[in-house]
């Protein structure tokens, strides 16, 4: 049942600092400025929602006169939720209920106040007697519903929740980190919650609070956005630290879409019988158990002062040099789709040391640093070093092939170089510990290079040299597998910041850009982007700026990827968000299509029958029917190129090849060469070409190419060079041979 409660406060002498609003003899007059006055001051909450208590004035100064005002609450809903109280002389306070949980129902309240100077009162009805919706001051306060572990599970990206629970920590404003007042928190059920940079203040470790945001997952963490917000309601339980050692030892994968999930995300965990693996950057990566799977301690000053933080590394250090187990302790975290620790304040020794390792555990201990350094397998050349601990010793050979061409031995490290050749390496590793010797096989495959181009790598260091905006230019040289051709790849770089090895884009500058160009007679056939992190806020433009057609890309992890199929790109980030990225691959290739038996039959040698089929060359889909090639007859060690023939008066089909994927750029000309061992005659269209803008070839401008007795090399053009799609078709009853057919655009 809805009832009206009315709750009345009396007030006088003069309001800490009120603003005279006029002056005036007449008390009428007088009042009705002071009414006004209140009313525009709480406009703002009138016809709003409140969760939170807050102060109205109990006097208001108008020229020398105070005016006295009397406050009364008219509650319909929840009764108990609402009540005033004289705070002091100045002020009284309307408290609200909503995170005690009083508020039952949604409620609505009529905030009426009472203007007296002297022995004359008046209300805003008196004053907007005409506008009714001024008479009171009004607010509504929902239910607080709080929400459970289960729907924060399945919240969307957006969706607004509410969670209980105790502060685990509070990342410090000294800490310099950008994610400053965030905070863990874990409810009475021991489940974990990140709020990120909320909007309140003032929460440590171990509080009780209620905290409301829109849910999203950022790079695999779960977390509310920033501009949530949070309330203090008390003292919290004891937070739980949970022994996750056996689920953490069994995980075969780091990231959130193993085994692990998202059970252990922001919540306390123990990890025991943990063995350091090492240290990189300010990751120190260790083992858990028996198991292979790699986590690591994220060095940060959130929640440590530098002493902790000093601690707990040197024992680390220590552990890695000597050869001993230790629990961990701390935040288990997502950052980059995989679990990390982050050292907390509920456990500031993070470490603690347990059982040295005897010499057969150090020999497996680096065993698995060896072998967790090889990667499945390797399509660009790559040095592969191998961080062990100090007490051991490793003498590396490569064993099999006994001729490699694909991997040798530099200073301690090996060395990958792929050729076109897959090759499956074996390197033996002889482990030394005290006076234990042990060898451990190492297998590297390369893989065969699938590239017909050039390729080169813009490392983010040598793009941006300072964290001045600067502009230069930067050339790459991009080189095909053999490195026996290079091309000159220009990389611009207008306006960059680079900052931890990161090149920075964003609005604070104007035409902060990145355009890469490559020399007339070659196109960029693809750009990779390797990204610290995985945003989607970079633009790829045709041309040398921002303003050129956009390119379409793909976003796959933190790889981003285009091919664009032009002779210059521009790459900026509109967004209001910096993003950073390590490095940038540029495959570059021939502005030509070079068909050869070879590459569009995937076979250099002799008979393969007449077929069809599809083929990818030169970055270019090719499509084929009824093309074949064949042994020489009269020099078996060589073929006739590639052959096509017209069998439509016997009830066959015309070879014919054609693009199968658009030239974006246009099509310059196609060049053809007869094979070398067969004899050219006099024949008028002996070929055709269709020449479209369309795929299917519906709509084509038709070209008949005339052979002349003797002459092997032929170009043919249509009217004009911005068609996107060729088709060749033998067009006479005769057999042709060719040793290349050459697109160009």
């Amino acid at each position: 049942m809805n009832l009206k409660k009315l709750l009345t406060l009396s007030a006088a002498a003069l309001m800490v600092g009120t603003v005279a609003v006029g002056c005036s003899d007449n008390s009428q007059e007088t009042l009705t400025a002071a009414a006004e006055y209140v009313w525009q001051m709480y406009r703002a909450t009138d016809d709003s929602s409140v969760t939170a208590s807050f102060d109205v004035v109990n006097k208001v100064l108008v020229g020398d006169e105070t005016v006295s005002v009397t406050w009364t609450l008219e509650v319909t809903g929840s009764q108990d939720a609402f009540s005033l109280t004289k705070k002091n002389d100045n002020f009284s306070t309307v408290n609200v209920g909503y995170y005690d949980g009083k508020v039952t129902e949604a409620s609505t309240v009529k905030l009426v106040p009472t203007f007296t100077l002297g022995k004359k009162s008046i209300t805003l009805k008196d004053v907007y007697a005409e506008e009714a919706a001024k008479h009171a001051i009004d607010f509504n306060t929902p239910v607080l519903t709080i929400n459970t572990h289960e729907d924060w599970d399945k919240a969307a990206d957006g969706d607004s929740i509410t969670v209980k629970g105790t502060v685990v920590d509070v990342i410090a404003k000294e800490s310099g980190s950008s994610s400053a007042g965030s905070l863990y928190m874990v409810d009475d059920k021991g489940n974990g919650y990140y709020i990120y940079k909320p909007t309140s203040t003032g929460a440590k470790a171990g509080d009780l609070i209620i905290a409301t945001g829109a849910k999203t997952i950022y790079n695999g963490q779960e977390e509310t956005k920033a501009g949530g917000s949070y309330q203090v309601i008390g003292e919290g339980t004891t937070i739980p630290v949970v022994n996750a050692s056996a689920d953490f030892a069994a995980a075969t994968s780091n990231k959130v879409d193993g085994e692990l999930a998202n059970k252990y995300q922001n919540i306390p965990v123990k990890l025991e019988k943990c063995t350091p693996i090492k240290v990189d950057g300010s990751y120190y990566w260790f083992t858990v158990g028996e198991g292979k799977t790699q986590f690591n301690i994220y060095e940060n000053n959130y929640f440590l002062n530098a002493d902790q933080i000093a601690a707990w590394k040197a024992l680390f250090n220590d552990a890695l040099e000597k050869g001993y187990t230790f629990t961990v302790e701390g935040i288990s975290t997502v950052y980059s789709k995989a679990y990390q620790i982050y050292p907390s304040s509920i456990a500031p020794h993070v470490l603690t040391k347990e059982a040295e390792l005897s010499v057969d555990e150090k020999h497996v201990l680096v065993k698995g640093a060896l072998e967790g350094a090889i990667l499945e397998s390797y399509n660009a050349a790559q040095e592969i070093a191998f961080e062990i601990p100090s007490y051991a010793t490793v003498a590396l050979e490569v064993i099999s092939p006994a001729e490699n061409a694909t991997v040798s031995i530099k200073d301690g490290k090996i060395v990958v170089t792929p050729t076109p050749v897959e090759t499956t390496n074996k390197v033996k590793a002889t482990v030394t510990i005290g006076e234990s010797t042990k060898e451990v096989e190492l297998t590297i495959k390369t893989e065969a290079l699938k590239y017909d181009g050039f390729v080169g790598t813009a490392k983010v260091d040598d793009l941006v040299s300072s964290k001045t905006p600067e502009t230069k230019d930067v050339t790459v040289k991009a080189v095909t597998y053999d490195a026996s051709e290079e091309v000159d790849v220009k990389f611009s770089v207008k306006n960059l910041f680079k900052d931890f090895k990161a090149v920075y884009f964003g609005k604070s500058i104007d035409g902060d850009v990145l355009t890469i160009s490559v020399p007339e007679g070659y196109v960029i056939s693809k750009l990779e982007i390797e990204q610290y992190g995985t945003y989607d806020n970079f633009k790829f433009h045709k041309g040398a700026d921002a303003t050129g057609e956009e390119i379409a890309h793909t976003l796959t992890g933190n790889l981003l990827e285009v091919s664009p199929k032009v002779a210059q790109v521009t790459i900026d980030n509109p967004s209001s968000f910096n993003c950073s990225f390590y490095d940038v691959k540029v495959t570059v290739a021939k502005t030509e299509v070079g068909l050869t038996n070879a590459k569009l039959l995937g076979f250099a040698g002799t008979n393969v029958a007449y077929g069809d089929g599809e083929a990818t060359v030169d970055g270019v889909k090719m499509k084929y029917t009824q093309v074949s090639c064949f042994t020489n007859r009269d020099d078996a060690t060589k073929n006739d190129g590639l052959q096509m023939r017209n069998k439509t008066s016997e009830g066959g089909v015309a070879s014919s090849i054609q693009t199968a994927s658009a030239i974006e750029s246009g099509i310059k000309s196609v060049k053809l060469t007869f094979a070398a061992t067969k004899s050219t005659y006099d024949n008028e269209g002996m070929m055709k070409f269709e020449f479209s803008n369309n795929a299917d070839f519906s709509e084509a401008e038709t070209v008949l190419m005339n052979t002349v007795k003797g002459t092997k090399e032929y170009e043919v053009k249509a009217s004009v060079d911005t068609y996107k799609y060729v088709r060749i078709t033998n067009n006479l009853g005769y057999t042709t041979y060719w040793d290349s057919i050459v697109i160009d655009y």
